[in-house]
């Protein structure tokens, strides 16, 4: 199965949502076209997200959620199969995290790490300029 593109099919995603959301009121009658689109939207971002899926985390061993054919019943136990599966990694991962003295989350440390080497930088080219002015003999 080749990799989707997730910049084009989230915003069409996200579009369809929206336009769909802007009325809640069709929500309360049954309609066949709007849950159709709901129905393929689902499709679509299940198999978006097993196509970008992390090696550490594995979901459902279905590829790509089957819809044809199908009743929401059966939709819906598909979706709960990838779903425990997560459900379980981030439990896992919960309780290493609660269990863990410090908890590092990488964007934070990155960021904090930049903050820093930002900041030797400035004190190491002020300690330069202090350097260059005692050998020049200017005060301060």
């Amino acid at each position: 199965m080749a990799a989707l593109d997730p910049g084009p099919t989230l915003e069409s995603s996200l579009k369809l949502l929206n336009t769909n959301i802007a009325h809640p009121e069709q929500f309360l009658s049954l309609q066949d076209g709007l849950a159709s689109e709901f129905t393929l939207l689902t499709k679509t971002l299940y198999d978006l997200h097993k196509a970008h899926e992390p090696s550490c985390v594995k979901g459902s061993p279905l590829k790509e959620l089957v819809v044809e054919n199908f009743d929401e019943e059966q939709i819906w136990q598909e979706l709960e199969l990838q779903n425990n599966a997560v459900l379980t990694h981030f439990e896992k991962a919960v309780r290493k995290a609660v269990e863990d003295e410090e908890i590092q989350f990488p964007g934070v440390v990155e960021e904090e790490q930049e903050a820093e080497d930002i900041e030797i930088g400035e004190k190491s080219a002020d300690e330069e300029n202090q350097d260059q002015e005692d050998e020049d003999g200017n005060p301060d």
